[in-house]
């Protein structure tokens, strides 16, 4: 396989070991290459397998699968009582991405909130986990749950790719 260019985007996840494993649509061969190369900026590499096809592929560096959505939901941060409204912008096994509505709560990294919301799903699952503060900027949070459980029936099902 050479990495060269095209217009179709797959998405390979590297592992823990820093390897990925490409594998062309079309015919189904893999081979594994060294994931640090295709760090940023090479955001979208391009690549001929040996059967002719030319595909483009994303390297994803992340843990979980991240499902992009839109959840209203609430926070809770325990150690200072105070609450309110949050938009769910992305959820994955591991954590969340979140806005926070309202400009006057402060939210901090290393802060440990509740966050509870309803999944959109058909039986509008309520979801309410513990997580902490990774990442804030002036309304978009990232935070990872405080306890991921091993095996997490009610977002697994949610997060299985449609």
């Amino acid at each position: 396989m050479k990495i060269l260019e095209s217009e179709e985007l797959y998405t390979f996840y590297a592992t823990a070991d820093d390897m990925v494993k490409v594998s062309c649509p079309q015919c189904g061969i893999t081979k594994n290459f060294d994931a640090k190369q295709f760090m940023a900026p090479y955001r979208g590499i391009k690549a001929k397998c040996s059967c002719g096809k030319i595909f483009r592929c994303a390297v994803e560096f992340r843990r979980y699968y991240r499902k992009h959505v839109n959840l209203q939901g609430e926070f809770n941060n325990p150690k200072t009582g105070v609450t309110g409204p949050v938009t769910i912008l992305g959820i994955s096994l591991g954590g969340i991405d979140f806005s926070c509505q309202t400009s006057e709560h402060l939210i901090m990294k290393d802060e440990v909130l509740e966050v509870s919301f309803h999944l959109d799903d058909a039986n509008h699952t309520f979801i309410k986990r513990k997580v902490r503060v990774q990442s804030e900027d002036t309304k978009n949070i990232g935070a990872v749950f405080l306890k991921p459980q091993l095996y997490d029936k009610e977002l697994g099902f949610y997060l299985l790719p449609s």
